[in-house]
């Protein structure tokens, strides 16, 4: 149901999200919710510190 949100990732859409749920009473069972958090933040850490150097191995690709 909730799946998707792993990919908002961005930090201002992670904010986004967390706001969402902070003032909501969702229960998806069990530690669901948490678990697509933790996948919400680490596919944000993932673009921040890689991102720029994903973009410019595929411009270089492009080029070549």
């Amino acid at each position: 149901m909730c799946g998707g949100i792993v990919g908002l990732a961005t930090p201002e859409l992670e904010q986004d999200v967390r706001s969402f749920f902070a003032t909501r009473k969702l229960d998806l069972g069990g530690k669901t919710l948490e678990q697509y958090l933790e996948q919400l933040r680490v596919a944000v850490s993932f673009r921040e510190r890689e991102g720029r150097g994903i973009r410019a191995a595929l411009v270089h690709a492009l080029e070549a």
